[in-house]
């Protein structure tokens, strides 16, 4: 949660920053009054979008895969994070998929098995409770 929270105040704090530019010169090549005119400026560059980032998950910061000043698109991979919670919650939504799996081919092999005649009613309703 820290190493996520330092990313996002490093990642406002650069973005809120002008970038510094070069100054140059630039004389008109030519002829007559405005032949030896002089230009010389100098400013900074700002984005036309900003935008704040932030994590759904907490977890670490594991990996930033642009740097200040890329362009981005909307969906882009802007940084890594590694959530043990999040591995969790997904080894065990795997385990009910697979489970919901096996109740589904328990309940279909009682409607077959009462359908021959092979079983009590009370065997279908068991299969259908473990569905639920």
């Amino acid at each position: 949660v820290l190493a996520l929270a330092g990313g996002g105040a490093w990642w406002l704090h650069a973005s809120s920053r002008p970038v510094a530019v070069q100054t140059v010169t630039a004389r008109a090549n030519g002829q007559g009054p405005s032949a030896d005119a002089v230009l010389q400026a100098t400013g900074y560059v700002t984005a036309r979008r900003m935008a704040t980032v932030s994590a759904q998950i907490t977890g670490t910061l594991t990996e930033v895969l642009i740097d200040e000043g890329f362009k981005v698109r909307k969906g882009q991979v802007l940084a890594l994070l590694h959530s043990p919670d999040l591995l969790l919650a997904a080894s065990d939504a795997a385990k009910a998929r697979d489970q919901r799996g096996l109740a589904q081919k328990a309940l279909e092999r009682a409607r077959q098995v009462l359908l021959a005649g092979g079983s009590a009613e009370k065997d279908l309703e068991a299969a259908q409770r473990q569905l639920a």
